[in-house]
């Protein structure tokens, strides 16, 4: 099944007013690990499927640890995370909006 894609109004003043277009993909349902941990075993491993869960759910956990201590992590035939902070400090490098910390994931090419 292909990303269904939705064209929405833009959102920088200049395109909206130009009327340009912008997509946004549209999601079917949200898989659950138990489902994703399903469609694992039945790709051919011999992992089992508890295994596999466990697994997610060790990852999980890992990915986070490493990323608040501000490495990267590589996610084989998938991509990086990379934690991220945002905000905006005045000039004597005192927040006044923020910070925020958040993780963005680039994905493979393929």
């Amino acid at each position: 099944m292909a990303l269904k894609v939705q064209l929405m109004p833009a959102l920088r003043t200049e395109q909206k007013a130009e009327g340009k277009l912008i997509p946004r993909g549209k999601t079917g349902k949200r898989v659950k690990a138990s489902e994703l941990a399903e469609f694992i075993v039945r790709q051919g491993t011999t992992v089992r499927k508890p295994d596999i869960l466990a697994v997610m759910e060790n990852l999980g956990q890992a990915i986070r640890t490493l990323c608040s201590g501000g490495d990267s992590v590589t996610l084989p035939n998938l991509g990086i995370v990379t934690p991220q902070i945002g905000g905006v400090a005045d000039k004597d490098g005192k927040w006044v909006d923020g910070p925020y910390t958040y993780l963005t994931m680039r994905f493979d090419s393929d």
